[in-house]
C-alpha cells in the first residue's frame, strides 16, 4: 500500500483548520448582526437622538466599523470574491 507523503497530510490538515476558521468567523458575524438587529430600536432612541459628544461618535464608529470589517473579511474568506487585478 502506498501512503501519501507527510507534507500532504499537513496540507490537508491546514485546509481543514482554515475551513473551521471560516465557519467560526461566519458564526461570530451572524451573532453580531443578530445582536445589532435586537438592539437597534434602543440604539436609535438612546444614541442617535443624544447630543453630539465624543463618546457617542466613538460608539457609532466602533459599532459600524466592526460590522463593516467583519463583512469584508467574511466576503474575502468565502472564496466568492475575486482579486481586483482580474477585473476587466
Amino acid at each position: 500500500m502506498i501512503y501519501p507523503p507527510p507534507i500532504i497530510n499537513e496540507i490537508v490538515h491546514g485546509l481543514h483548520l482554515a475551513n473551521i476558521a471560516r465557519y467560526l468567523s461566519l458564526g461570530g458575524l451572524v451573532a453580531l448582526l443578530y445582536d445589532h438587529v435586537l438592539t437597534l430600536d434602543q440604539e436609535i432612541r438612546l444614541i442617535w437622538k443624544a447630543p453630539n459628544t465624543f463618546v457617542k461618535w466613538m460608539f457609532l464608529v466602533t459599532r459600524y466599523l466592526s460590522e463593516g470589517c467583519l463583512l469584508a473579511l467574511a466576503n474575502e474568506m468565502s472564496g466568492f470574491s475575486q482579486p481586483y487585478d482580474d477585473i476587466v
